[in-house]
Formats: C-alpha cells, structure tokens, sequence
C-alpha cells in the first residue's frame, strides 16, 4: 500500500464550500496504479514551499448513494484556489472508514470530529 496520494486538482461539485470545508478534488491517474484503502485519513501536503496539515478523504462520495469514486483534499488553514496544481498528500494515519450521512448536520459534526482528531496526531 502507498501512504502517498497525488493528482492534479480538478473542479469539484462545490459541496465542501457549500458546508464550510473546501476541499481539493484529485484526478485518478495516481490512484489508479497507487491504490489505497478507502478511508478517511490524516495527512501532510506542500504548496508553494509552505506545510499544511490535511484531511484526505478516499472512495465514494459521502452524501449520496452514489457510485463515483473520488479523492478530496480538504487543507487545515488554507485559502486561496489550487485548480490545476498537482497536489501530493502524505498520509499518516487513517482516521476511519468512510460513513454515509443522511444529513448534513452529521456530516458537519463529524467533519469537525476529522478536523480534531488530524490537529491532535499531526500536533498542530
């Protein structure tokens, strides 16, 4: 198994900006030959020579019952638009497995659980 993720960032649905947690959608061309249990995981990435800490969310999306896979990356303390870098994300430890929510207050809660718990083991 990798502990790497990578791929160019691609233009998402926009429902983490919807919720409050942007997050960076990746292609699957890495993932294809680097394949990685799906999960929620904590990790480190680098843009423009600065670390941040981030969540990285691999499988099918969340909300819906739906069969397209993606990669997200949702970075601690950063603004600003990554479409079109290539993004590399080192993971560190998997949070948990993936759940399906039936609304979005749980998702939020939970997110915000992710967000913790990736604080306390990347000691931000």
């Amino acid at each position: 198994m990798s502990n790497v993720v990578k791929g160019k960032v691609i233009k998402g649905e926009g429902l983490g900006q919807k919720l409050g947690f942007p997050t960076a959608n990746l292609d699957h061309h890495y993932y294809k030959k680097h394949p990685i249990a799906p999960g929620v995981y904590a990790a480190r990435t680098t843009v423009k020579k600065q670390i941040y800490s981030c969540i990285v969310i691999i499988g099918a999306q969340y909300r819906k019952p739906r069969k397209d896979f993606k990669i997200e990356v949702y970075l601690l303390k950063f603004g600003g638009d990554l479409v079109g870098i290539t993004l590399e994300a080192q993971l560190v430890k998997k949070l948990r497995d993936l759940q399906k929510f039936t609304n979005e207050e749980d998702l939020i809660s939970q997110i915000q659980d992710d967000i913790y718990s990736t604080k306390k083991i990347l000691n931000n």
